[in-house]
């Protein structure tokens, strides 16, 4: 009897794995790419994974040279127009 309802237990458990890992991926794909980029690793092999976060990681580092790169160039702007107007007072 009691080998019975562990089985059973354990074949609910893993239908339950399944659908959750069923809405994972079906919410990766339609809804959510950020969350997909983060979740693939997951399934590579973990020499993938190592190169898979050094691009990502590569990737960000980019987004924000950029960005400080324009935020810096539009600060020093200011700054300077700021001076040349105060200059030609």
């Amino acid at each position: 009897m009691n080998s019975i309802a562990s089985k059973k237990l354990a074949i609910e458990q893993v239908s339950v794995e399944a659908v959750t890992d069923m809405r994972i991926s079906k919410m990766n794909l339609d809804f959510y790419p950020l969350m997909g980029i983060i979740l693939i690793p997951l399934k590579l092999s973990s020499p993938f994974r190592v190169h898979y976060f050094k691009l990502i990681l590569s990737i960000l580092k980019i987004i924000v040279w950029i960005w400080l790169s324009t935020t810096l160039s539009k600060s020093l702007t200011n700054l300077l127009n700021s001076r040349i107007s105060f200059m030609s007072l």
